[in-house]
């Protein structure tokens, strides 16, 4: 009986392929730490004003790569799936939100220019990857995990 064996190039190269996969899902998942959440109402005229200047285009831009977009209707905000700092009262409102903790917000629509430059400004300021406070120089780690402890 004749067995067959692949070539080593395609071996190779398949493993090879796997191995590219297997890092691009691994670097996906680091580079999404934060999500932006818009809140809306079905009435609100500025919400419009965004979504025709700014939600068309939101996904393929930089901005939209750190902190994807998730809309949620004013009446439907889950309070206690988000700690947020203070109650939202209007609408549009933009929570940058790092897991569940809030990292800043944009209230109202200012215009696209200043929408972009205040989202700007939010994602500059340092995530704590679900931790309610930043990472410090003593922080206490789990010996098993060695996750940070919140």
């Amino acid at each position: 009986m004749v067995v067959l064996r692949p070539p080593r190039a395609v071996v190779s190269s398949a493993f090879a392929l796997l191995l590219i996969g297997f890092a691009s899902i691994v670097s996906l998942t680091s580079v999404i730490a934060a999500e932006l959440i818009m809140v809306h109402s079905p009435i609100c005229e500025w919400c419009d004003a965004w979504e025709d200047e700014v939600g068309v285009v939101y996904a393929r831009t930089e901005q939209g790569d750190k902190a994807p977009l998730r809309r949620i209707d004013v009446d439907d905000l889950p309070s206690s799936a988000v700690s947020m700092d203070r109650p939202v009262t209007f609408t549009p409102t933009f929570l940058l939100l790092d897991g569940k903790q809030e990292v800043g917000r944009i209230t109202g629509y200012p215009g696209e220019s200043h929408f972009w430059y205040f989202l700007d400004e939010l994602l500059k300021k340092p995530l704590h990857h679900g931790c309610s406070q930043p990472a410090t120089k003593t922080a206490r780690y789990n010996n098993e995990t060695g996750k940070r402890l919140c």
